[in-house]
């Protein structure tokens, strides 16, 4: 025992532990601020009385504790200097033990479970430190100096109050262990990312919300426990951990662990939320650790490699994270039990292959057929009813995969046909929503499940060239359909529900098995197009009556044997084919069917019309009945082109009233004696045949005026021809005709005849000069008196051009022939007694003419002007010719004189000047009228009274002179002569100056002397 109580001590040696025996020591009321560390090996002392004294070491509340816990403190302190170690731990300090900080060789340092607040300055000088536990104190922050304990590898502050890391604390780059669990930290420095050396890292149980980029650089972490924070998600660098063996997560609010946790291959233990994550989907969370990384790494290696692969993962959804994915082009999510897609699948437009096999999915969204890149695409083993035709604008698939689902659209027979097929099918019940039009066409379906098209509106429907034996009862419901085709299929007849399609107005049920019409059809009263054609039907049903509006009936290939009554009802009919059946009398009423435009009969037991227009097509038989129809009312029976070998004998009998009769362009080869029954027949054709002769009841039609037989085979002609006095036009060209009928000449009208003359035999005989068209073809009034005129008149011709004589007088000639034109050596030419009525201006080229006789040629009024070019004319007979021009008093004058006359208007046709003075005139010529070009005329010295009306024509005139005439006025219609600039009208009978004179606002010269004036008119000054 040792009382040193009362003085005025201020330390304590240190010797004094070799007091080895000392059990009580008593230093009470001194100045001691301090307990040497030395007491410590005082190991049997049970007794330190220490009040009265200013003690700061050992701290208040060691001291207060009593011997033994100020023993265990300066056991601490004690030990350092052996050990390098001290354990402060569970002493209720309040502050740091500062008598630490001056023992800088200490290494690991323990004052946890304490109530330190303040971390002192001092404790930089540890910079030999290399663990530090401060856990379970009230530390709220750290001095800045903590920054030079550069050895530090373990540091410990769990439990304490700080609410932030001073980023000096990066600065400790020795640092393998770092706790900072349950503290209130928001944040912590990114400074923090300089740890590179770091191994673990605890921040469970604080405020943390977010963690920096810089985490990324603890390249060596092995632990990293963020529990209980409020963490919404980790930064991506935290990929970057790669030899993170252990990552605990719970207790936050995270929804999506950051994808590249994947890179982090050596992470074997990661606990997580899973009622929050959606980042793996919980399902592969529950999976554990090994499940997760496995998810992750996959879609974090697919940013490289664009592809992933998420086969038999468990997957329960479609992972929403994935659509964020739009650089990927192969997903496979295989094998796992996905039920519903949600359409943000579609963000993945980059996709070329995309497998969703062996799933529970039951509906695709409408949104992935925006995956316009997918080549591929696999959804075997689902359980699909139907793939939305909107899939159709997939243009690239190349390879589509259903098998094992439960399709009803595409049908499993379109799925067998391949890719292109089903893209097909998909194609026209999407472009059926738009245009409301259906075709289902040759895709060997043998059913339609109409409920799973997903189109109620649809007014076309196509399901032709199928297999199908029945309807669905669902095709009711297609209420606005308008048009149905169910050509080659096996129907034998109809639901009937069929009956609800109120607004059909088409329906085809071609090549089908109906023994009859199906009983449905006939309450489809709006109905225009019927077509039943091939089938096996016998009759058509009254009941079909009510399909008034019926336009088109087609019931080809059937067994009809007749038309019903029924068929005048159906006044709108347009078409009708009733071909290839077994009918043989044709009792249709065709004048109550107005509307008919189109006529099938062919093939069935028809007898009339005739098989060559039966065989021909409907647009002939139409017109063949039409134009029977037609004769019937105009009286014209017009059967050309027809293609028919003879005309049916029951035609002529019902048209023996037919005032014409055409039968051109068939292929007849007689005509039927029953001809003669057309008393009223003024003409007929009969051109482009086949006819060998004509019959001779044919003089028995008095009233015909146009025979055509022309292009035929016809050798000859009948002897009764000749009865055909009427005849105005015989067309007989291009047939072989070896002879002319005598009485061919009675045919005294004739103007218009064509007849092969150099195939007659007298004429191929003879050699005659003649020829069928031209110069040489004889005019036909020689044709008609037969081959001898013929020959005659060629033998006139060819006499002529040697003699230069030429006499055809009294041959009833209507015209100048033109091979007399021809023969430019005559000098002497007869026409007197022929019908002749003009003269053609070339005879103006027979130059060495001296005579030319027209006696007896009363129905020839004018001589052409052009003759006045014959000047070597020396005698022209006009005995019996009353001519107009030239005027009479020109006639009486010499010929060559006449010549002249002529001449005067053949040069004023050229230029444009004409002379006729002191003639004798009483009127201006007809031959003057119509030269309208004339700019000079001289009129002086006649006995002109007036100007006729056609005078006008003459309104190109510049200079006119009417002197020494007899006029008493001048006409009105001078006033249009707007050219006129000199007008003479001297040494008339004028009494007034015409008022026309004064409108001539052209005028420069006007003689009106030797007349009987009074006074000139006061508008002549205008």
């Amino acid at each position: 025992e040792l009382y040193a109580s009362g003085n005025q001590l201020i330390l304590l040696p240190p010797e004094m532990e070799a007091l080895s025996m000392l059990v009580k020591l008593d230093v009470r009321n001194n100045q001691l601020n301090a307990v040497p560390c030395e007491l410590a090996s005082m190991t049997g002392l049970r007794t330190l009385e220490l009040g009265g004294n200013p003690i700061n070491s050992p701290p208040r509340e060691v001291v207060e504790g009593g011997v033994e816990q100020i023993i265990e403190y300066l056991q601490q302190i004690y030990g350092i200097r052996d050990t390098k170690k001290a354990d402060f731990g569970g002493l209720g300090l309040s502050m740091f033990p500062v008598e630490v900080c001056a023992m800088v060789e200490i290494g690991t340092l323990s004052v946890a479970d304490n109530h330190i607040k303040i971390l002192p300055g001092a404790v930089q000088m540890l910079v030999n430190l290399v663990s530090l536990n401060m856990d379970s104190n009230e530390i709220s922050s750290l001095h800045p100096g903590i920054r030079n304990l550069q050895s530090l590898r373990y540091l410990s502050i769990e439990n304490n109050q700080l609410t932030s890391v001073i980023p000096n604390v990066g600065k400790l780059t020795e640092l393998r262990v770092l706790r900072l669990s349950g503290n209130n930290l928001s944040q912590i420095p990114a400074t923090m990312g300089n740890l590179g050396q770091l191994r673990e890292l605890h921040l469970g149980h604080n405020k943390l919300e977010s963690m920096p980029a810089a985490i990324g650089g603890l390249t060596s972490l092995n632990m990293l426990a963020l529990e209980d924070n409020s963490l919404s998600d980790l930064p991506p660098e935290i990929g970057f951990l790669t030899n993170l063996t252990m990552l605990s997560l719970v207790g936050n609010v995270i929804t999506n662990l950051p994808l590249e946790i994947g890179n982090l291959e050596l992470l074997r233990i990661m606990s997580v939320d899973d009622s929050k994550l959606q980042t793996p989907p919980k399902e592969v969370v529950m999976k554990g650790t090994t499940a997760v990384m496995e998810y992750l790494r996959k879609v974090s290696q697919s940013r490289h490699s664009r592809i992933l692969d998420l086969s038999c993962m468990g997957l329960w959804n479609f992972p929403r994270e994935i659509a964020r994915l739009k650089y990927l082009t192969s997903l496979s999510l295989t094998g796992n039990v996905i039920g519903t897609l949600g359409p943000e699948i579609a963000e993945l437009t980059g996709l070329v292959s995309l497998s969703l096999a062996d799933n529970n999915i039951k509906y695709l969204p409408v949104e992935m057929a925006t995956l316009t890149n997918l080549t591929e695409m696999s959804l075997i083993d689902n359980q699909l009813s139907t793939i939305p035709a909107e899939f159709a604008t997939l243009r690239l698939l190349k390879a589509l995969h259903l098998d094992n689902n439960d399709l009803k659209t595409p049908p499993k027979e379109v799925v067998m046909r391949g890719t292109a097929e089903v893209l097909s099918y998909l194609e026209r019940v999407h472009l059926a929503r738009s245009t409301r039009i259906l075709e289902l066409s040759f895709l060997d379906l043998t059913s339609l499940p109409v409920e799973y098209l997903g189109i109620t509106n649809v007014t076309e429907l196509s399901l032709s060239d199928n297999q199908l034996a029945s309807l669905s009862p669902e095709i009711g419901s297609l209420s606005d359909i308008r048009r149905l085709w169910l050509q080659n299929n096996l129907l034998a007849t109809l639901p009937p529900s069929v009956r609800s399609l109120t607004r059909l107005v088409a329906l085809c049920l071609d090549k089908n098995r109906f023994e009859a019409f199906p009983p449905m059809v006939r309450y489809l009263t709006r109905l225009q197009e019927l077509s039943i054609n091939d089938n096996v039907i016998e009759e058509v049903p009254a009941a079909l009556a009510d399909l008034q509006d019926l336009q088109s009936l087609a019931v080809r290939g059937n067994k009809l044997t007749g038309f019903p009554e029924i068929f005048h009802k159906w006044t709108s009919l347009t078409e009708l084919i009733v071909a290839e059946n077994r009918i043989s009398d044709l009792q249709l009423q065709f004048e109550v069917l107005t509307n008919l435009k189109m006529l099938s009969l062919d093939g069935n037991l028809l007898v009339s019309p005739p098989r060559e227009v039966l065989e021909s097509g409907t647009p002939l038989i139409l017109e063949y009945i039409k134009r029977l129809k037609i004769a019937r009312e105009s009286h014209v029976l017009d059967l050309c082109g027809f293609g028919m070998r003879a005309i049916p004998v029951e035609v002529i009998k019902q048209n023996k009233n037919v005032r014409e009769l055409k039968l051109s362009n068939n292929r007849l080869r007689a005509i039927p004696s029953e001809i003669k029954m057309c008393k009223d027949m003024t003409k007929i054709e009969l051109d482009n045949n086949t006819l060998n002769e004509l019959p001779n009841e044919l003089g028995q039609c008095p009233q015909l005026l146009t025979l055509d037989a022309s292009h035929n085979h016809l050798r000859s002609l009948p002897s009764s021809i000749g009865r055909l006095t009427n005849l105005t036009a015989l067309l007989l060209n291009d047939n072989p005709l070896q002879s002319l009928p005598p009485d061919l000449k009675r045919l005294t009208n004739i103007i218009d005849l064509k007849i092969k003359i150099t195939d007659l035999g007298g004429i191929k005989t003879a050699g005659a000069d003649v020829q069928d068209e031209g110069p040489k073809l004889p005019p036909m009034e020689i044709i008609l008196r037969g081959e001898d005129a013929i020959l005659s008149y060629a033998g006139k011709l060819r006499d002529g051009a040697a003699s230069g004589k030429l006499d055809l007088g009294e041959l009833g000639l209507r015209q100048v022939p033109g091979a007399v034109l021809k023969l430019s050596t005559l000098t002497s030419l007869r026409l007197d007694n022929n019908k002749l009525r003009s003269l053609p201006d070339g005879i103006s080229e027979l130059h060495q003419l001296k005579s030319i006789s027209f006696g007896g040629c009363s129905r020839l009024t004018a001589l052409p002007v052009k003759m006045g070019r014959l000047t070597n004319l020396s005698r022209l007979n006009l005995d019996g010719v009353k001519l107009v021009t030239p005027p009479s008093v020109v006639l009486q004058w010499q010929v060559e004189d006449v010549m002249d006359y002529l001449a005067r208007f053949d040069e004023a046709a050229m230029n444009n000047i004409l002379d006729l003075v002191d003639i004798g005139l009483n009127s201006v010529p007809i031959e003057a009228l119509v030269l309208t070009d004339l700019t000079e005329l001289n009129l002086t010295g006649n006995k002109i009274t007036e100007l006729q009306p056609d005078f006008a024509r003459l309104s190109r005139l510049s200079d006119l002179n009417l002197d020494e005439n007899q006029l008493h006025t001048l006409p009105l219609y001078l006033v249009h002569f707007s050219r006129l600039a000199s007008l003479h009208i001297a040494d008339n009978g004028l009494t007034t100056l015409p008022n026309v004179v004064c409108m001539l606002g052209s005028l420069v010269e006007l003689d009106c002397g030797g007349n009987k004036f009074a006074a000139l008119p006061p508008k002549l000054g205008t």
